[in-house]
């Protein structure tokens, strides 16, 4: 009796934490649907909206050709570069490897001042001797930036790639074949799943982001459906705008999600030890150095360069001074967001994990994925900003609720992967064991979930940390996160004004890059030198 009541209960704390997941994560979309339900009349350009002719179709076109090659850019370096790592065992590629992984949480606009100051410093030089300057600015400075931003993540999902190639396949393949056949035949194939579904989440993650293109002068889709809200602020024609985005983003996070199913095992960190020797094609030794090289400078340059912006210690200390009120803002709403986010990611991944329920609550729980994030801003005002709910609108809740949506996914998807590699028979030994259900959570459940848990929180935190394009939207009005200032001064130029607080950013987002990798690592069982 007293059983099946804890078994009641935690079902009913699992139903209720979906549930209001779910209610939070798809506000935004209810706040649109709303609008669309609401609305007297449909737009006159309603299919010149949904359909993009002319100049948008030609910007949707380049929106598609700059995110294609910056997943294919990264890609390429993130798997040489962790290959060619990995077969030098020693301590300055380890430290070069997990140095590069840790900045995955670097918000890109600090990567876009780095750049910037060292193509302002070179160009002086190179004027001086030879009389000619690269651009700084254009689709081709923007795609070097958000490329270095992603590398980090490319590298990392490199990893989870080369995780998956069966050691003793490749061991048995050594003794009959080539080191090219081998890199043909069995490394590149089980690795194939992994590299394909990284390359497209690249590509979504860089599709949705506006913040790095519209610093280099770079128009994209993205910002168009900002730019609509802001001359219209019809929210229903920022949604019709949107939707040619969105179904592409669904049918390229669909993709990720298939070939990712094709993994041929479970990932697992032995492959840090087993690497083999390869000669490979012609060419092949000259780019690994040069992937080498690029993570080194990805590392280097933006230390260097907010070093050398901030001047001195004191620099440092008055431009921390002078944004107290907005310091104290942004750590408040990271703190906030990955606290609510944990408990309700959890609820998510249980109910998740359960395969007969994924397609009724895995695809909306990952739906925000696929959603540009001005639309989530819009979404949020069009649901929050009417008279029954003022004590919300115009609240700090606006900004947690934004980053929420955003980025709880994450969390899931992560919880969920812990989850799966939990030993069951750990937990029904604990059931019948242990007096109740408090117990057996607290003792077996909790450590065993342990690193996924600071994992998702670790990762919640920092990315709201740097969220831009649905805070620009919903902040409440005399308030305002590092991100929005940081991002204010450098579209007008005042890079040298904010230089200190994105060392700050920087540096916490360094720290818990480590926590994150620490706790990844322990996820699939292996260990950091």
């Amino acid at each position: 009796m007293n059983n099946k009541f804890r078994i009641s209960w935690s079902t009913i704390l699992i139903s209720v934490g979906s549930l209001l997941f779910m209610v939070i994560v798809l506000g935004p979309l209810i706040g649109l649907v709303l609008k669309w339900v609401q609305a007297q009349k449909i737009p006159s350009d309603f299919w010149q909206l949904i359909i993009p002719s002319g100049r948008r179709l030609l910007l949707l076109s380049k929106t598609v050709s700059y995110s294609l090659g910056v997943s294919v850019i990264t890609l390429l370096i993130g798997f040489t570069g962790a290959f060619a790592l990995l077969r030098r065992p020693g301590r300055l590629s380890r430290t070069i490897l997990w140095w590069s992984v840790a900045t995955v949480a670097v918000p890109p606009y600090i990567h876009a001042l780095s750049w910037s100051s060292a193509l302002y410093y070179f160009n002086q030089s190179m004027e001086f001797f030879t009389g000619w300057r690269l651009p700084v600015e254009g689709w081709r400075v923007s795609l070097w930036v958000q490329s270095m931003a992603l590398l980090p993540f490319a590298l990392g999902l490199s990893l989870m790639a080369l995780a998956c190639v069966e050691q003793n396949l490749v061991k048995a393949g050594y003794m009959l074949q080539s080191d090219r056949q081998v890199m043909k035949q069995v490394i590149l194939p089980l690795a194939a799943p992994v590299l394909a579904g990284a390359g497209l989440l690249i590509f979504l993650l860089t599709l949705m982001d506006y913040s790095v293109p519209s610093l280099f002068q770079v128009n994209i889709y993205p910002l168009e459906i900002f730019a609509e809200f802001s001359a219209t602020n019809d929210p229903l024609r920022a949604l019709l705008l949107a939707l040619p985005l969105v179904i592409l983003a669904v049918i390229i996070a669909g993709a990720a999600g298939l070939t990712w199913k094709k993994a041929s095992v479970q990932p697992g960190f032995g492959f840090l030890e087993w690497l083999p020797t390869f000669r490979g094609w012609p060419g092949w030794r000259l780019f690994e150095r040069i992937s080498v090289t690029l993570m080194v400078l990805q590392i280097i340059v933006p230390i260097l360069m907010l070093l050398k912006l901030v001047g001195s210690w004191q620099s440092f200390v008055v431009s921390l001074a002078s944004s107290k009120i907005e310091i104290a803002y942004t750590f408040g709403i990271m703190f906030i967001t990955a606290a609510a986010a944990l408990p309700l990611a959890y609820a998510v991944a249980i109910w998740l994990n359960q395969r007969s329920r994924f397609f009724l609550g895995g695809l909306p729980a990952l739906f925000p994925l696929v959603m540009p994030a001005p639309l989530i801003g819009i979404g949020l005002i069009n649901l929050w900003n009417r008279p029954e709910t003022s004590a919300v609108y115009g609240t700090f809740l606006m900004t947690v609720m934004a980053a929420l949506s955003r980025f709880s996914p994450w969390a899931v998807m992560i919880l969920q992967a812990q989850l799966s590699r939990q030993n069951k028979v750990y937990l029904e030994a604990a059931r019948i064991l242990q007096k109740n259900g408090h117990q057996t959570f607290f003792k077996i459940t909790l450590p065993m979930m342990s690193p996924g848990f600071i994992a998702a929180a670790s990762l919640v935190f920092i990315l709201t940390g740097g969220e831009l394009g649905a805070t620009l939207l919903v902040v409440p009005p005399g308030q305002g996160t590092l991100t929005l200032k940081i991002y204010n001064y450098l579209h007008y130029g005042s890079s040298d004004q904010v230089a200190g607080l994105c060392l700050l950013i920087a540096l916490i987002s360094a720290v818990v890059g480590f926590v994150l990798i620490k706790s990844v690592l322990r996820m699939w069982g292996g260990e950091d030198d």
